[in-house]
């Protein structure tokens, strides 16, 4: 990408952080998940054509015949497609990529699934559609499991966490002490990233997804990109890898990368022998203690559902996902009323079958 730089630049400026879209995150997932190239449209200054206000990664759909669709990419391990806008591109950078899609894709609808619904991103995107009189309808709304950091831990367990709560965390943790010598291990610069990335993916692919063939490690594609791209976060500074181990031995694992003012937990593993111990809920929770020590961040994205009920014991906040259809131009217009009608229709059916 020529434009790497400034690319660069966007991400680390943007009004909401997505680790998912920065380019370091996104040239990996290109070259191993190729299947769904999708076209990266950028936004440009006028004045500073050199910089950029926004970027989104988009995917057009096979063209039917009364419907064009394209689509926010998102790869197998993309939780976010939340584009990077720059602050003052808020609301034109939607004008700009819904005029594009119209005259030179002759797309009617954009799709935006998991995208964020609660940030500064959706403001601009709800200002644009209002002051263009556009409808956009929100499919899905769900919650997702996020913490935001107290000025330190005491104070987070206090505001979030019963009295009760913190004893039971207290006894599991001294429970697991006694099965031998346990320890909580951080990734340093001067360690070596090749065997923490080998301990983990040995580790996701002991339990059930090595079983079902989920695990990173079962699927080339998946386990080069998870590499590459924790080189890459390695080598910026921007990788938190949390090790729980008893007696020199990994027992939970935790994946995280900093992006901005926020971070995102990517991937987790556990052993499932130690699982009357809850090493996983353990490891979420030192996580969070070593969060609130570094103080690099605001918050922390568990990236999984709320209804994940480690993530959900463990950070007690959310954020809201949402599943949104934007109309592109007249005919997306149109073509919305019919969709929304079609929707409509199926849903009243359902109700009728089942009463």
């Amino acid at each position: 990408m020529a434009l790497l730089p400034a690319c660069e630049k966007l991400a680390a400026e943007a009004i909401e952080p997505n680790v998912f879209y920065e380019p370091w995150m996104l040239l990996p997932a290109l070259r191993h998940f190729s299947n769904e190239k999708p076209e990266i449209l950028i936004v440009r200054r006028r004045d500073r054509p050199g910089e950029l206000l926004g970027m989104f990664p988009v995917r057009i759909g096979a063209h039917h015949r009364l419907l064009h669709l394209a689509a926010m990419w998102q790869h197998p391990h993309c939780y976010l497609t939340t584009p990077l806008i720059a602050p003052d591109g808020r609301v034109i950078c939607w004008r700009a990529i819904a005029r594009w899609l119209e005259e030179n894709r002759q797309v009617h609808l954009l799709e935006m699934s998991r995208a964020s619904v609660d940030g500064a991103v959706y403001a601009g995107l709800s200002e644009y559609v209002h002051q263009d009189h556009i409808p956009m309808p929100v499919l899905d709304l769900y919650p997702r499991a996020l913490a935001r950091l107290a000025p330190d831990m005491e104070t987070y367990l206090q505001r979030h966490w019963g009295k009760k709560q913190r004893q039971t965390y207290q006894r599991k943790f001294r429970r697991l002490a006694e099965q031998g010598e346990l320890t909580v291990s951080v990734l340093n610069k001067d360690e070596d990233l090749e065997q923490w990335l080998d301990e983990f993916l040995a580790l996701e692919s002991s339990g059930w997804k090595g079983a079902e063939g989920s695990a990173l490690s079962c699927n080339q594609p998946d386990a080069c990109f998870f590499r590459e791209f924790s080189r890459e976060a390695f080598a910026r500074g921007r990788l938190l890898m949390v090790a729980m181990r008893m007696n020199g031995k990994a027992i939970a694992a935790l994946h995280n990368v900093y992006a901005g003012y926020g971070a995102f937990q990517i991937k987790t593993a556990y052993d499932e022998s130690w699982q009357q111990y809850s090493p996983g809920k353990l490891t979420y929770m030192e996580t969070l203690r070593i969060l609130h020590e570094q103080k690099r961040c605001e918050w922390i994205d568990s990236c999984v559902s709320v209804t994940n009920t480690s993530a959900r014991e463990v950070w007690r906040q959310q954020r809201l996902i949402g599943d949104l259809v934007i109309p592109v131009g007249r005919r997306g217009l149109a073509l919305l009323h019919v969709v929304q009608m079609g929707r409509e229709i199926r849903r009243l059916i359902k109700s009728a079958i089942h009463h």
